[in-house]
């Protein structure tokens, strides 16, 4: 694909995430989006099929749920409590940029009753698994935690405080500076103290 008809599909693209997060996706005429970038009707079918295609890649572009790994991938920390603080962090940071994405998620479980999200979050679940894997390795006091349990909770936190808990309420201006710090000690000494009774590590 040539310059000129990358950046093309990229300005159909922006300007359907647009008007999709604006109107939702049934009210959104492809007509709309072509008129609003100075282009014949037929631009956009030269890069997508239709519609429906348009909106899939939109959400794959700029679903929310795609900073959760960039989010922990850029963080330091001396510890898992504070690797998980810091993410947390980085996360709302990052959201409150595009606070609008959110109605990305909520215009796909009620327009496409949630169909796009089980690759996404298979997508997004193994490549954070990936990250904490590595930190765990190169954490003591995580070793000997079943690795199953561990990858759960932490991306339980991820997906059910940072995402469910902003998604309703909103991403707040002026949040506790210390809620972060208090969610990951409190939430991390639970699995910290959870060990294996029966077996060994599960892979």
């Amino acid at each position: 694909m040539n310059t000129e008809k990358k950046n093309a599909k990229q300005q159909i693209l922006k300007k359907a995430r647009d008007f999709f997060i604006e109107n939702g996706f049934h009210a959104t005429k492809t007509r709309e989006i072509t008129e609003a970038l100075g282009l014949s009707s037929g631009a956009l079918y030269v890069h997508f099929k239709n519609k429906d295609e348009l909106f899939e890649i939109v959400i794959k572009e700029y679903h929310p749920w795609l900073q959760i790994p960039k989010a922990v991938s850029s963080v330091e920390g001396n510890s898992i409590e504070e690797i998980i603080s810091n993410a947390l962090k980085k996360l709302e940071s990052t959201w409150a940029e595009n606070p609008d994405y959110v109605r990305l998620h909520l215009i796909e479980i009620v327009e496409f009753k949630g169909k796009h999200l089980p690759k996404l979050f298979e997508e997004t679940f193994n490549s954070t698994k990936a990250i904490i894997q590595n930190y765990r390795k190169e954490n003591n006091e995580l070793k000997d935690i079943n690795s199953k349990v561990l990858d759960r909770a932490l991306l339980g936190l991820f997906f059910g405080y940072t995402f469910l808990d902003r998604s309703i309420s909103g991403i707040p201006q002026n949040s506790d500076p210390f809620i972060h710090d208090y969610f990951a000690d409190s939430y991390l000494h639970g699995i910290l103290n959870f060990r294996e009774e029966e077996g060994g590590e599960e892979e």
